[in-house]
């Protein structure tokens, strides 16, 4: 059996790495003018944990879901 650090790292770090790169791409979004200043990484990873239970639970549409959600990221 493999451990957490053969694998890629724990749970903590992947998720700082993954959080750290969300904040890149909605910095060059900010950037472009595509997204809202007061978007966060956060708020990107909630919206990616709320598709997957949507997804898992057949809880709705999750193209809907993509679509209502990405329109609130958006500029005004």
């Amino acid at each position: 059996m493999t451990s957490a650090s053969e694998r890629g790292g724990t749970q903590p770090s992947r998720r700082r790495a993954r959080t750290a790169a969300l904040a890149e791409l909605i910095d060059r979004a900010r950037v472009r003018g595509t997204v809202d200043q007061d978007v966060t990484a956060e708020d990107v990873n909630m919206v990616i944990c709320g598709l997957v239970a949507v997804i898992r639970n057949a809880a709705g549409d999750w193209r809907r879901y993509i679509e209502v959600t990405l329109d609130g990221l958006r500029t005004r």
